[in-house]
């Protein structure tokens, strides 16, 4: 005898397959756009912090204090010169393009560079070769707020041009708005140039102020000069503490020429030293000397 049954068979209607593989597409497509979105935060992130630590490399942070005494640091602070690009704050040796490389790629043709050697104290390197790009890879730009190249008294604009890599463009993609418009971080020369450093002279010797120079000692152990032919002098552009290292007396006619001079006939009395930073504020007058017989 002979038993044929018909087996129950169940599956998927045609209807059925369209409708999930919409809904895994829908799921994957849901998943790639917040993978990406993610991956662009992290870039932005990214960026962001970057451009803070070329900033604090520029121009230290003259919030830090040692002993209640502002602690003076960056590029700027070592230097008394502004970076003329970006590549200066990884190394001291740099090409005049401002792109990495040897002294022997700089020189070669067809790059043909000059390869700079600075006699400044460099304390870095400050940064390391990534810091110089964005989050999405490219060399951030660096100029001054009118496009120009850098120099000391302008301000400093580090610019990443985001996710498009095209500068001042209008977002076509709302969503990436964020991401894609242009991302600018300005050094006002306010927050890095050095303050006007001014001097009160009382003279009681009988000479005429022109008569005398004074040189202070400055960060760096740096020896600045200055004639005292108009009073009150300044000196712009010094950073740290300032302090009177000697007065001298012109031996020549009163003139702005501090060639000639001696320590003779006369005293001083140096009161005060002083922070020199446009971000601090001291008071007037800041460096006061007395000059006695």
């Amino acid at each position: 005898m002979s038993n044929n049954t018909r087996r129950s068979e169940s599956g998927f209607t045609l209807l059925e397959l369209i409708v999930v593989i919409a809904l895994l597409g829908l799921v994957s497509s849901l998943a790639t756009d917040f993978m990406v979105s993610e991956t662009n935060q992290q870039r932005y992130d990214t960026t962001q912090q970057r451009m803070e630590k070329i900033r604090y490399a520029i121009i230290g942070d003259v919030s830090r204090t040692l002993n209640r005494q502002p602690v003076f640091s960056g590029f700027i602070a070592d230097t008394s010169e502004v970076p003329a690009h970006l590549i200066q704050l990884v190394q001291l040796e740099y090409c005049s393009d401002g792109k990495a490389g040897t002294a022997s790629d700089c020189t070669a043709a067809p790059r043909s560079e000059t390869w700079e050697i600075p006699t400044y104290d460099w304390k870095g390197p400050y940064l390391s070769l990534k810091d110089l790009k964005d989050g999405w890879g490219n060399k951030f730009n660096y100029l001054d707020s009118d496009n120009n190249p850098v120099s000391i008294g302008n301000d400093i604009v580090i610019k990443s041009l985001g996710l498009d890599r095209l500068a001042d463009t209008a977002p076509p993609n709302l969503a990436d708005s964020i991401y894609e418009k242009d991302q600018p971080l300005t050094i006002s020369a306010n927050h890095y140039a050095g303050a006007k450093i001014s001097i009160e002279l009382t003279n009681n010797t009988g000479e005429v102020d022109g008569k005398f120079c004074v040189q202070l000692l400055a960060p760096n152990s740096q020896t600045i000069e200055i004639d005292l032919y108009n009073i009150p002098s300044e000196k712009p552009d010094i950073f740290g503490r300032v302090t009177v290292t000697t007065v001298l007396k012109k031996t020549g006619a009163e003139t702005t020429d501090c060639t000639n001079t001696t320590t003779a006939g006369f005293t001083y009395i140096a009161a005060n030293s002083v922070y020199g930073h446009n971000l601090l504020s001291s008071p007037a007058p800041e460096i006061s000397i007395t000059l006695t017989p």
